[in-house]
């Protein structure tokens, strides 16, 4: 009888130990899973952000910015030089 109570006192400390460890798992996968949502997001606001950047008119003002001039205000330029010499 009392080798019964000293086992059934084991295995009832063995699954306390095993209720904590299966806690505390759920409450890391559930960081994990926040993170994980909290990362998405900010990658899809990323996306968003490369394609608007990547956009025609973004490139354009770049371009701009950066001294190059559009190919019709060039070849204008280059007319116009041609037709003074």
């Amino acid at each position: 009888m009392k080798k019964l109570i000293l086992i059934l006192s084991i295995l009832f400390i063995f699954q306390l130990l095993l209720m904590s460890r299966v806690t505390a798992c759920g409450e890391k996968m559930a960081d994990l899973d926040a993170q994980i949502s909290r990362l998405e997001e900010e990658n899809q606001k990323l996306e968003v952000k490369i394609a608007s950047n990547l956009s025609y008119r973004q490139i354009a003002q770049k371009a701009v910015e950066a001294g190059f001039l559009p190919v019709s205000d060039r070849l204008d330029r280059e007319f116009s030089m041609a037709i003074r010499r």
